[in-house]
């Protein structure tokens, strides 16, 4: 005969084993946010335009909370106006698209990996 238990047990063996799975997306998808944002400021380090060179060597991350969720902020601290009139130009400056190439390449890649951890 099968070993029985209740349906209040199985219940909370369940309810714990979703938590723990859910506690381990949680840390592959900031495993996977922390390197794959790293990736991208090192990308638009090598791909910014480079008059001078401290616009590409002024790209940072910071971590942020946003509705109650870990998110990566990527943004410019040397010169954090250029990077909508580099991005999207002016009537006197051509656009040199740098920034969404490279965030959509590195989205397709955290999905990617995601898809194949979880």
């Amino acid at each position: 005969m099968a070993d029985e238990i209740s349906l209040d047990e199985f219940s909370a063996a369940l309810s714990d084993l979703l938590e723990k799975e859910a506690l381990n997306a949680e840390e592959t998808l900031e495993e996977i946010t922390h390197k794959r944002a790293l990736q991208l400021r090192d990308k638009l380090r090598q791909r910014s335009p480079k008059d001078t060179g401290g616009y590409a060597k002024g790209w940072r991350i910071k971590t942020a909370t946003r509705n109650h969720e870990k998110v990566k902020i990527l943004y410019n601290a040397d010169k954090p106006g250029l990077t909508y009139i580099l991005e999207y130009g002016t009537r006197h400056q051509r656009a040199q698209p740098h920034i969404r190439p490279a965030l959509v390449e590195t989205a397709d890649e955290i999905i990617e990996e995601l898809v194949d951890r979880i």
